[in-house]
């Protein structure tokens, strides 16, 4: 008895859990408009829902493509009609295809899992703050690097010019200077701490010659100061051809490659003079990410962090580094008047916008009013034209939604193959095929070598009738429900038996039978009871329960 009360209290919290945080994962929705599912491209977390609407007079499915991790497959959606289905992390990572079972060449879509982008410590003049590198920038911060946390003690402390005596200058904090700090942001190009007169300093050991006004500097070195020299003027036995190397300090040295690699320098060729050349210029350009986002850095900057960078003074408007794509997106603003706006498309989504394309510019984009297919019955036959439903209306066109395509075929003026329901192959337009339910194969094709999918049979219930194993599209036109393909009427399938809301362990409510119910691990609701498929469960009272 005790391992059964441990049994059934796991499995009550586990539900609970479950259900718990579903309750806080996202809806989205994808209307089934113009013979098209928008968005055709669908951001997602795990965890969340998406909800399919059949906004077109044409019976339509959302169908999961051949071989995908996650499998799904709508009943035949009518006008109004909704289905709905849950991503969770047991489905894989995705990419997830899908398409319309009834339109399979010219409907298709796709849900994405929305890639997580890292955040980190960004020091601000207001403090710190826990953001992405991207957003950092953008804010005029310091990004202190993937995964670093303001809650690091001295994570923001600010930094400056420290002048030591007797020393170079170093960039360090207020609290490790042991000299004379300068102030946050200040820095040591050009050197802040007046080192005093200029002279060469040799180093006896290499030949090497410097200008430099701090003679602890050339002392460090081991080195030789005479002020107010030149190089010029000094013989220090140095031997080969030297040329410009830049110190990390900021200084032009002249040296020869294999001496300024061991200073740490960056030698910039032999012969080349120091004068012209801006040692303290740290020069950045546009870096690509590891997770596809562009920042401008420095080159060392960017290597350090594992980035590709692009080159000096590229900016990241010239730059796409692979992230997550946008495009032009039509969305309304608060007073109603739909405006376009370059953004991906899990944005425009969750900003009820309609989402155009990957790389499709708002120059090629007209959103105020919309346009969409409309055919026109003309002396010269059927035209497609790009019109406002307005437009489409006064010259008494039939208007096939906003930002629909005029596709080859659609009003009626070019023929082609078209695959029937009952599996047949008949020459008729794109129109006629559609309207009956078929699948086109393309204007001015023919049914030489056209091989038809054979006609798919399932339960179907009819009123005053019962049950009879008929096609999707005769039980639609006999007012019936169909029950899917392949499905039979055999025991247990009843026409006659009663519906109920019944609660998934992902804490989501749909609409079905007690049996159902149960074979899908549910919570019958009882009969009669109804909710909106894709909601999170209704609340349910509790109270003491005596176990035996």
């Amino acid at each position: 008895m005790l391992k059964k009360l441990l049994t059934l209290s796991l499995g009550l919290a586990l539900l609970a859990s479950i259900c718990t945080e579903t309750a806080h994962a996202t809806q989205h929705t994808v209307i089934i408009r113009g013979f098209a599912f928008n968005p055709e491209t669908t951001f997602v977390a795990y965890n969340d829902t998406v909800k399919w609407i059949n906004q077109d007079a044409f019976l339509h499915t959302t169908t999961s493509d051949l071989g995908s991790t996650k499998t799904w497959n709508s009943p035949l959606l009518n006008l109004g009609d909704s289905f709905f289905d849950v991503f969770i992390a047991l489905d894989g990572p995705g990419p997830w295809k899908y398409h319309c079972e009834v339109h399979p060449l010219s409907m298709f879509g796709v849900i994405i899992i929305t890639p997580v982008i890292p955040t980190g410590a960004c020091c601000l003049s207001t403090g710190c703050s826990q953001v992405s590198a991207k957003d950092c920038l953008a804010a005029g911060g310091t990004y202190m690097g993937d995964g670093t946390s303001c809650t690091s003690p001295g994570i923001c402390t600010p930094t400056g010019a420290c002048c030591i005596p007797g020393a170079l200058c170093s960039i360090t904090t207020q609290a490790n200077c042991n000299g004379t700090w300068l102030g946050a942001g200040t820095t040591c190009s050009p050197d802040p701490c007046g080192g005093g007169t200029t002279g060469a300093c040799c180093i006896p050991t290499t030949g090497l010659c410097f200008l430099t006004n701090l003679p602890s500097e050339c002392s460090n070195l081991g080195g030789i100061f005479t002020p107010g020299a030149t190089c010029a003027t000094i013989n220090c036995g140095g031997h080969g051809l030297d040329g410009a190397c830049c110190l990390p300090s900021g200084q032009c040295i002249q040296a020869l490659q294999t001496e300024c690699d061991q200073f740490g320098g960056i030698y910039l060729g032999p012969g080349v003079p120091c004068p012209p050349v801006p040692c303290n210029q740290v020069l950045h350009g546009a870096c690509c990410m590891p997770d596809g986002n562009c920042i401008v850095l420095s080159q060392s900057d960017c290597l350090s962090k594992g980035g590709v960078y692009q080159g000096d003074n590229v900016s990241c408007a010239n730059v796409h580094c692979g992230g997550v794509p946008k495009g032009a997106c039509c969305v309304k603003d608060a007073a109603g008047i739909p405006n376009c706006i370059e953004m991906t498309a899990g944005d425009c989504d969750q900003a009820g916008g309609h989402y155009f394309g990957d790389g499709i510019p708002c120059s090629q984009v007209n959103c105020d009013p919309p346009l969409g297919a409309c055919c026109i019955v003309g002396a010269a036959g059927p035209t497609c034209q790009q019109l406002t439903q307005a437009q489409c209306a006064a010259q008494n066109g039939t208007y096939y939604g906003d930002y629909s395509p005029c596709t080859p075929g659609l009003c009626g003026n070019q023929t082609g193959a078209c695959c029937t329901p009952s599996g047949n192959c008949v020459i008729t337009t794109e129109l006629a095929c559609l309207k009956h339910y078929g699948q086109w194969q393309g204007v001015n094709t023919t049914c030489n070598g056209v091989v038809c999918p054979p006609a798919k049979e399932g339960a179907c219930c009819i009123p005053t009738v019962g049950c009879v194993v008929t096609t999707a599209v005769k039980c639609l036109k006999a007012n019936g429900i169909y029950l899917g393909d392949g499905t039979n009427c055999l025991p247990p399938v009843s026409c006659g038996d009663k519906t109920g809301t019944c609660c998934l362990p992902t804490g989501v409510c749909v609409t079905t039978t007690a049996l159902k119910c149960h074979d899908l691990n549910g919570i019958y609701g009882g009969d009669g009871t109804s909710c909106v498929a894709g909601t999170p469960c209704p609340n349910t009272e509790t109270g003491a329960c005596c176990l035996p």
